[in-house]
């Protein structure tokens, strides 16, 4: 777990070196307006990582940075739009960090048209009706296996239940996976 998280820091910080290398070319080209519209980009990322940062769940959220890392040396992106925070308490949360990771691990398998060729996730995490709702959605590669993602769910499904929640999985009209876990909070 330890060189886990060192390999996230190792990927920060070379994100961090390549947003400084390209400010630093806008403003050698002189193109300041640029520069400092990348400078806000770059704000609104990190208050949208911010978000997640302050969960209050420190074993999700290093399931969550895991996943986005695991995803990325794939070439799939992780969006995130953390809407809730965990402040009622989390109950079994090493447990639900599992599924968490699962669920996305199950997600870049399936999103991807190839091995490393790319694709998204949009994962969300809300609170609803006193449960703590996350939620995976992406666009299963053209002919994924429906047998590969009821495979994957059955351990997140067995585990959703040893913490009183529940899964539950649909595909829309359009193609879109989406996968969810609700769990009770606090």
């Amino acid at each position: 777990m330890v060189n886990d998280m060192i390999e996230v820091l190792r990927v920060q910080r070379h994100d961090f070196m390549n947003h400084l290398q390209v400010i630093l070319g806008l403003l050698q080209l002189q193109k300041y307006d640029r520069a400092g519209q990348y400078i806000k980009e770059i704000a609104a990322d990190m208050d949208r990582e911010g978000a997640l940062a302050r969960l209050g769940a420190p074993g999700v959220v290093s399931a969550v940075l895991l996943a986005e890392v695991a995803a990325g040396k794939q070439g799939v992106n992780i969006s995130k739009n953390i809407g809730a925070g965990l402040d009622r308490g989390l109950r079994h949360e090493m447990t639900v960090a599992e599924i968490i990771r699962e669920m996305l691990a199950l997600a870049v398998r399936l999103s991807q048209a190839e091995p490393c060729s790319g694709g998204s996730i949009d994962f969300e995490i809300a609170e609803k009706n006193g449960e703590y709702i996350f939620q995976a959605g992406f666009r299963a590669r053209e002919g994924a296996d429906s047998l590969a993602l009821d495979a994957g769910i059955v351990f997140i499904e067995e585990a959703a239940v040893k913490v009183q929640g529940r899964l539950v999985t649909a595909v829309s009209a359009d193609g879109i996976t989406v996968i969810t876990l609700s769990v009770p909070s606090n």
